[in-house]
């Protein structure tokens, strides 16, 4: 992966100390050849500039050209952000606009250290952050999940599922916010499979993950017998897609006829089994089968039913 390595001059040996070990771990790192003066101090003239009149250094050497142009020729960027100006995690005004740089070209953003919280602008980096580090960069080698949804029962699933399918991979699973484009209840297969397609997409295109997951329940009638499944659409950055579901979930004439008078299910478990959020806890398998499956056991089955399709792709 070609990363370009971002943050202040004053870090200018821990960008040697970067770049170095991005090699090491097979990455093409880039950062101005004169950031190795700098750290070695060989270039005391500029580093007097840059003491002096920082900007004039800045348009003297082009450097905010250089970084926007290997910005748009790289995969990625890395964040150096250490701490500085008695700020922890320090970023300023150029590390930002470079930070700006890689978002609306769509490249993705690695944080060295968690977002600095005392800058006005800590919202705006949090918006185009996609990954912190927490210090590691071996993490930077982690493959990001994106799930459309902030339910921690199908988070967990989701984890489970890719560390079970690729257990030799580094992942990291987050959230976001997206919309199902379906009723809270849904009511078919054909709106459970829409509204996780949904939500898949919008999760990878709101983030520069590897995956994007959606998962939604739906409410299918077979004959005169009503059940609940969870559907799984994964779709990867290439727009391939797989489609998975979970086991089927028999639902009661009785929770049947409150749904029919505008509840969720989720809603309607937690009246007759006398619990709190069930959906994000055991869920209606959970709660049926007295925890023998339950919701994340449930959906962490239908993700990996999903995952089928990029197991084997020469078949699809």
């Amino acid at each position: 992966m070609k990363i370009t390595i971002c943050g202040s001059v004053k870090f200018a040996d821990k960008f040697v100390e970067a770049y170095q070990q991005l090699e090491k771990m097979g990455h093409e790192p880039k950062m101005h050849e004169l950031m190795f003066k700098i750290a070695d101090r060989t270039a005391p003239d500029l580093i007097d500039n840059i003491s002096r009149e920082h900007w004039s250094a800045k348009r003297k050497h082009g450097f905010i050209k250089w970084w926007h142009n290997s910005i748009k020729n790289s995969d990625a960027i890395l964040v150096l952000n250490y701490d500085k100006k008695e700020i922890n995690n320090y970023i300023g005004g150029n590390t930002l606009m470079e930070m700006g740089f890689a978002h609306v070209n769509d490249k993705k953003i690695f944080l060295l250290n968690p977002v600095p919280e005392e800058i006005s602008y800590s919202d705006e980096i949090k918006a185009m952050a996609d990954v912190i580090l927490n210090g590691d960069l071996t993490k930077i080698n982690t493959m990001i999940v994106a799930v459309g949804s902030h339910n921690p029962v199908k988070l967990k699933a989701v984890e489970m599922a890719f560390k079970t399918v690729w257990p030799d991979k580094k992942w990291v699973v987050v959230d976001a916010d997206v919309s199902s484009g379906v009723p809270d209840q849904p009511m078919s297969d054909e709106e459970g499979i829409k509204g996780a397609r949904n939500r898949a997409r919008q999760a990878i295109e709101r983030t520069q993950s590897d995956y994007g997951v959606g998962l939604e329940g739906a409410i299918q009638k077979i004959g005169e017998n009503y059940f609940d499944s969870g559907w799984i659409v994964v779709v990867d950055k290439d727009k391939n897609e797989g489609i998975g579901s979970t086991i089927r979930m028999t639902i009661p004439i009785k929770m049947i006829k409150m749904i029919e008078q505008g509840m969720e299910l989720g809603t309607v478990n937690d009246i007759l089994f006398k619990k709190t959020n069930s959906k994000q806890e055991q869920g209606h398998f959970g709660l049926m089968t007295n925890n023998a499956v339950t919701r994340t056991e449930g959906y962490k089955d239908g993700v990996i039913a999903a995952l089928a399709r990029f197991l084997h792709p020469e078949i699809f």
